[in-house]
Order: structure tokens, then C-alpha cells, then sequence
């Protein structure tokens, strides 16, 4: 279960850069400021999770099984 969630985190992370460099560059022609800064708050969100996926499965090394799941699965 620890890869599963180790590659959710990657891709989490993955699609927060793409995410990023799509709205830097081609969306800001198009969008306005205010949206702009939604785009990049969403973004944000988007690379907290991933982190908040890999950060405990590789650091807390001594928390049970179960707990790595929910904190996975939530």
C-alpha cells in the first residue's frame, strides 16, 4: 500500500507543476488576474495534497500500517 500511495503522491505533485506551468504560460492571455490567482490557489491545493501524501509515508516510518492507510485513503 505504501507504493500505491507514494505514486498518487507523484502524480499529485507531477500534475500540480503541469498544472502550473500550463497557467503561467498559456492561460495568461486569457485569463484575467483574478482568475489567474484562482488558477494558482487551485494549484497550490493541488501540490499541498500530493506532499501531504508522500510527507508521512516517508517520515513517520514508525506509525502503524493502518494509520498510514487512513492517512492515505483521507
Amino acid at each position: 500500500m505504501k507504493e500505491v500511495i507514494l505514486i498518487f503522491g507523484g502524480v499529485y505533485g507531477g500534475l500540480a507543476v503541469i498544472f502550473g506551468a500550463f497557467g503561467a504560460h498559456a492561460l495568461k492571455s486569457k485569463f484575467n488576474e483574478d482568475q489567474l490567482k484562482s488558477f494558482e490557489t487551485g494549484v497550490k491545493y493541488q501540490m499541498y495534497h500530493a506532499l501531504l501524501l508522500i510527507i508521512p509515508e516517508l517520515l513517520f516510518r514508525f506509525w502503524k500500517p493502518l494509520s498510514k492507510l487512513w492517512v492515505g485513503v483521507l
